[in-house]
């Protein structure tokens, strides 16, 4: 059986230490009893695993993906042209003058 590329579920238990051994009991323990919560409230494990693993996977991504597209919003901001007209930062100027007037001396 150890030859095989898929052992049943356990197989290997008996020939673990036995801090080992603990530890997978307790693992296979807790996710039975995760199973059966999920069962208990009609929600399907599977798809709750499904969900855990895409965000396991997003966490481990994610980092790289936001400095790549960093990179990109920084390239195209430093070849685009001025946002505003200057007819636009001018009127933009007035208009904040009157709306928020400086200190009166």
């Amino acid at each position: 059986m150890a030859n095989k590329p898929y052992k049943a579920l356990g197989m290997d238990v008996p020939f673990r230490t036995a801090e080992e051994r603990d530890h997978r009991v307790q693992e296979l323990i807790r996710l039975g009893v995760a199973q059966e919560t999920l069962a208990q409230s009609d929600q399907d494990y599977g798809c709750e695993v499904q969900r855990k693993v895409q965000a396991i996977t997003l966490e481990n991504t994610a980092g790289a993906r936001l400095a790549d597209i960093d990179r990109k919003i920084e390239a195209v901001m430093k070849h685009a042209g001025p946002t505003m007209t200057t007819t636009e930062r001018v009127l933009r100027w007035q208009r904040a003058r009157t709306v928020s007037p400086g200190p009166s001396i």
